[in-house]
């Protein structure tokens, strides 16, 4: 059998397949979801570069990153990654699951938490975004509501490396779909992203020229995204000194033990559940 599936062409599994994609059951699975999301594809416009006058703090990228272990099956919990192209700024929000609920809840708490206007979003073409709420709130909130190309990643590359670098690396691949791992990945979240925004340097592409096959970056010194923000003539001085302040409230040593906290009592409430699981199929 793996033989086979290692040397089937898509054509034969589309001829395989035609008369299980004509039944009730997968008509009414993807046929609804894919009209809403073809609607809002025709409303929403693509992006695929930020132009001279777009490079400010204000411009976001968002994405969802699944917890759903191996799996898809079901509901799981996920991360919304909102990244500011500018500054980098980010902001991670917990999602019991991807309606568009939830989704929209999250962006409304970004954009009151956030040190700067919420001038456009950018998403990918996920029914998590493309749906009634998110665009009316952001024609309400007079929110630009951009979105990529349809398997082109490389038009979010700054939330794409944030998904890996900072959603990925603390929180890992495992499943998480219960109520207990969902609160403690709040926890998380809560800790994590003032230590990101305001403590943790990184580098910004600033420029890159190609010499025949080879590609030359250059990048700028290090900076966490709140020294970028301080040093943006967007941002309004009061901003600023309420920025200033709450960084002088925290102390970082605190902040990443309070991490370390948060990351075990997600493991635990992981490792609670898997515990049950194996004690059920036992019994």
């Amino acid at each position: 059998v793996r033989a086979e599936l290692a040397t089937i062409s898509p054509a034969t599994i589309d001829r395989l397949l035609a008369q299980e994609k004509q039944k009730p059951w997968f008509l009414k699975r993807h046929s609804t979801t894919s009209e809403a999301v073809n609607h809002y594809k025709t409303k929403i416009p693509i992006r695929t570069y930020y132009g001279s006058d777009e490079q400010r703090p204000g411009y976001l990228e968002i994405d969802t990153v699944f917890h759903s272990g191996v799996t898809i099956h079901d509901e799981f919990c996920c991360t919304l990654d909102a990244t500011d192209t500018m500054t980098g700024w980010v902001e991670l929000r917990a999602l019991l699951n991807r309606a568009q609920r939830w989704v929209k809840e999250a962006l409304v708490d970004i954009k009151d938490t956030l040190p700067f206007r919420l001038i456009a979003i950018d998403s990918d073409n996920g029914s998590e975004f493309l749906n009634r709420q998110v665009h009316d709130w952001c024609i309400r909130e007079q929110i630009q509501f951009t979105r990529s190309r349809a398997y082109h990643k490389n038009d979010n590359p700054f939330v794409e490396q944030k998904n890996s670098q900072y959603v990925r690396k603390f929180i890992g691949y495992a499943r998480y779909d219960t109520t207990e791992e969902f609160e403690a990945l709040r926890e998380v979240y809560q800790v994590l992203c003032p230590l990101l925004n305001l403590f943790y340097p990184s580098t910004k592409l600033i420029a890159k020229h190609r010499e025949h096959a080879i590609i030359h970056k250059t990048y700028d010194n290090p900076q966490t995204p709140f020294s970028r923000v301080l040093a943006s003539p967007y941002v309004s001085l009061t901003a600023k000194e309420r920025l200033s302040a709450l960084k002088a409230s925290y102390d970082p040593v605190v902040l990443r033990y309070s991490l370390d906290t948060a990351l075990e009592m997600l493991h635990h409430a992981h490792g609670n559940k898997t515990q049950i699981e194996i004690v059920y199929e036992k019994a």
